[in-house]
């Protein structure tokens, strides 16, 4: 209780604001329910999106009642520089896996472009997750440091159209901290179903 009333004379002769150690802990903890709650509603987006996938097959199936389809394409593409060497890949698409890869002796970084999914998909929201993996190399200051960049993108497909999205690993620029360079983007790009 002393301390806090010192601070408090110490800031007001100084004129300096007085931010009370509680208020950044509730900030960090805000921070971390946050998060929290953001990672639980893309799982239960994607939990429902797989279920209604499921019950439309059935529905196909058993039901004899065709269901307006739509389609996607997705890959990957790498334009890292030449510090960051992918070492491994994992994409999940509505909490599904469609690729996983550990790569050896710079495999990973030799291809030009992945294909990571290609056929039909459900109208309507889904959710693509991935995690990639870099190896510092050819600096002192990043030989043998590991690099993860995990990220998820939302997305809509509605019947009748197809989707085409890239995923492009790039450096976020040359003047950040070398521990936020490596980073991700989405590509959409959508069209009717033939």
């Amino acid at each position: 209780m002393g301390r806090t009333i010192l601070l408090t004379i110490v800031a007001a002769l100084l004129a300096v604001p007085v931010v009370a150690e509680s208020d950044e802990t509730d900030r960090g903890a805000y921070s971390v329910r946050v998060r929290d709650l953001e990672q639980r509603v893309n799982r239960l987006k994607a939990d429902y999106n797989r279920a209604r996938y499921r019950l439309n097959l059935l529905a196909e199936k058993y039901l004899d009642r065709k269901i307006a389809g739509a389609g996607a394409e997705i890959g990957f593409r790498s334009e890292m520089g030449p510090v960051f060497e992918l070492v491994r890949a994992v994409f999940v698409l509505d909490g599904e896996p469609i690729y996983m890869k550990v790569g050896e002796d710079g495999e990973l970084d030799e291809l030009e472009q992945i294909r990571l999914f290609d056929g039909p998909l459900a109208p309507g929201d889904h959710v693509l997750g991935l995690t990639l993996e870099y190896r510092g190399q050819g600096l002192p200051y990043v030989d043998g440091y590991f690099f993860k960049v995990r990220s998820s993108h939302t997305f809509t497909v509605d019947a009748g159209q197809a989707i085409e999205i890239d995923v492009v690993g790039y450096e976020h620029s040359k003047l950040a901290p070398i521990t936020e360079r490596p980073t991700v983007r989405y590509i959409e790009r959508v069209s009717d179903v033939d």
